[in-house]
């Protein structure tokens, strides 16, 4: 039975990560004509589909802002916290009418097609409040906390985490 060695997969690991997948998403996922990201791509990068789910969204953002506040390459940290703000900024799939965030967004303002689309799912409030969160640590944009804790209210432990930040 062969052992595998961390320290040789963790390399390995890295190396791909750094090397290949992030300059990947770096190239191809900035959609600048609408904002936000393209996040159907083939292994070439071409978009095969613009839908944009919200939750993928604020995942990217927070991707991004993870390796802005990281010390991997900090050369690049500028080139990554730019990238978190494109979603930042495109990022209002808030429902102004009930609150909470929609699970799919529409950049032409088309009508929502599938019954889940006009939902509102635990994971993508979430993934917001981890992109928030950490978007206002780099930045210390009142913007972003605010949205923090307008998200916060609508999450599934709405108002738990309003007292420590």
């Amino acid at each position: 039975m062969a052992i595998i060695s961390f320290k040789k997969t963790a390399s390995r690991y890295r190396k791909e990560l750094l090397e290949s997948i992030i300059p990947f998403w770096e190239k191809n996922c900035v959609d600048r004509k609408y904002g936000g990201y393209y996040t159907f791509l083939d292994r070439e990068g071409t978009i095969y589909d613009t839908d944009k789910y919200i939750w993928m969204q604020w995942r990217i953002v927070y991707e991004f802002a993870t390796l802005a506040m990281s010390k991997i390459k900090p050369e690049k940290k500028q080139d990554w916290l730019e990238i978190a703000e494109k979603g930042y900024d495109f990022l209002d799939g808030w429902d102004k009418k009930y609150g909470g965030i929609f699970y799919f967004k529409d950049v032409l303002e088309r009508p929502h097609i599938e019954l889940q689309w006009n939902m509102k799912l635990w994971w993508v409030h979430n993934e917001a409040l981890i992109a928030t969160l950490l978007g206002y640590s780099l930045t210390k944009d009142k913007k972003l906390l605010e949205l923090f804790n307008k998200i916060d209210k609508c999450s599934l432990f709405a108002g738990v985490f309003s007292n420590i930040v």
